[in-house]
């Protein structure tokens, strides 16, 4: 099945999921061990990406 034309690429869907994680971060309901394990996938993900445009 082929996706339709107006889903978002792999990249936009990076940034799209960054930006939700990010503003989960700003909960106060949201657990410490959940925003700890976010801010982990969030750094990961920006020295991923600053590894491959170096």
């Amino acid at each position: 099945m082929r996706p339709p034309e107006n889903e978002p690429g792999p990249e936009e869907l990076r940034e799209l999921l960054d930006e939700e994680e990010s503003k989960l971060l700003d909960q106060p309901e949201i657990p410490d061990d959940v925003k700890s394990e976010l801010t982990e996938r969030l750094e990961r993900r920006r020295e991923a990406d600053t590894g491959e445009e170096s």
